[in-house]
């Protein structure tokens, strides 16, 4: 027998309504969930996924998207800057790409106490996806799809 999903939520200052859903309470791993239609030029929903536990999303989580989310304009530069030097050729802003989805997780290091960004910007004009990755405020990967 297949368990309904049940669902929790916490309220942030700054973020509104985190919510979590759930089969059940003793599961490896949870994914918290915000969604937001601030970030993006033409108000489309960006969705947001925090690690946490059954309890709350992580503390470092909620503190890394905010910083994100209060410095955005920083990380998007950094990401041009890498588009520039490295795919030149594609002629790309990333600021007509709308940002679709945000993760948020723990570095799987115990040594880092940072925790991970994983960016998605989505054009619809030309149907190109922007993956990208931070560790420690670096950009690890960007791929095209």
């Amino acid at each position: 027998m297949v368990s309904k999903s049940n669902r929790k939520e916490v309220i942030d200052n700054t973020l509104g309504k985190i919510f979590l859903e759930y089969k059940d309470s003793f599961e490896e791993f949870y994914f918290w969930e915000v969604e937001l239609n601030s970030i993006n030029k033409d108000k489309t929903e960006t969705s947001i996924t925090l690690d946490g536990d059954f309890s709350k999303p992580s503390s470092k989580c909620v503190d890394k998207l905010k910083v994100f989310l209060n410095d955005i304009n920083t990380f998007l530069d950094k990401i041009q800057q890498e588009l520039n030097a490295k795919h030149s050729e594609k002629n790309i802003d990333i600021k007509l790409y709308n940002l679709e989805d945000i993760s948020v997780y723990q570095n799987d290091n115990s040594d880092i106490e940072e925790s991970d960004l994983e960016l998605e910007f989505y054009s619809e004009s030309s149907k190109e996806l922007i993956s990208v990755e931070f560790s420690n405020n670096k950009i690890i990967l960007l791929e095209f799809y």
